[in-house]
């Protein structure tokens, strides 16, 4: 028996390329999704109630891109955006007499330092602007009535050949210009956009889930290695690559999104029994959606 049959789901953040995603997977198997509009999850929590109330998840997707000039008021921008629908949402979960059963909120792997290997209990976080933007994002989904079921899911960089980085990327390298970036040997921690939804349709259907799962392949490879990979599957050479001082003086902080990585573990996903299907560049399936 099919039990997410008419079950309801409301996405907040769902018309970008994961949302929409998920949104089809969601559909498919058998729920009822429902996307919230941007005035309806940052301002009030009150009339948000009344839309969620008796569904069965909020998903909180919601938040600026990081990939603009951090200026002082973009990255208030980056913050709020986060932020502010968290605890919207969480208010509004509050304020329901029929809570949703489970709140997904997003986070990220960005969370993390570079130095060490990290499961969902690591406690080794880094001291950067990014890394604050995910710890304050997370604690404001915290506050739900114990009936709701809270996950944080830590995305990694999330690929797919329909939107995201790669279709960015894909001009440049179509172009014999794909290159990777610095010494090209920091981690890049990925994860494919099907096992981003496929992970969260096992999280809503886990009796008892984890309170925060990585959702990043279990698979660890480089920038050059993912580099080298997706040249190959657009049959072009990659023998180029971008000098750190470059990127540092054209991006400013900004630089550390590519010239650092972390080395994160799917551990949670692993102990349920999830099984990634798209786990490892090489495979030539994976260049497929």
């Amino acid at each position: 028996m099919d039990t997410s049959f008419n079950k309801k789901i409301f996405i907040a953040g769902g018309n970008g390329f994961i949302g929409q995603a998920l949104s089809k997977e969601l559909q498919s198997a058998g729920y009822h999704v429902t996307v919230l509009s941007r005035s309806q999850y940052q301002n009030n929590p009150t009339e948000l109630s009344k839309i969620i109330e008796g569904g069965f998840a909020v998903i909180n997707l919601a938040g600026a891109t990081i990939n603009k000039r951090w200026t002082a008021k973009y990255k208030a921008e980056i913050v709020n955006s986060r932020v502010l629908s968290a605890i919207t949402i969480a208010k509004a979960i509050s304020l329901c007499k029929l809570p949703p059963e489970r709140f997904i909120s997003t986070s990220a792997i960005g969370i993390y330092d570079t130095v060490h290997v990290h499961n969902e209990q690591s406690v080794f976080f880094a001291n950067d602007f990014l890394a604050e933007v995910c710890s304050s994002w997370e604690a404001a989904a915290g506050n739900v009535p114990a009936t709701t079921k809270r996950t944080i899911i830590r995305l990694a960089v999330v690929l797919g050949m329909n939107g995201g980085l790669l279709k960015k990327l894909k001009p440049l390298f179509a172009l014999c210009l794909g290159s990777h970036m610095g010494s090209g040997k920091q981690p890049f921690p990925f994860i494919h956009i099907c096992d981003v939804c496929s992970a969260i349709l096992h999280i809503l259907s886990q009796e008892m889930p984890s309170k925060i799962y990585n959702l990043v392949s279990p698979k660890m490879i480089s920038n050059k290695q993912f580099t080298n990979a997706f040249a190959k599957a657009l049959h072009r050479p990659a023998i180029l690559a971008v000098p750190a001082f470059i990127l540092k003086f054209m991006l400013g902080k900004r630089s550390s999104l590519v010239l650092e990585g972390q080395k994160a573990i799917p551990a949670n996903l692993q102990q349920d029994g999830f099984v990634f299907r798209y786990a490892d560049v090489t495979d030539a399936s994976f260049w497929v959606k």
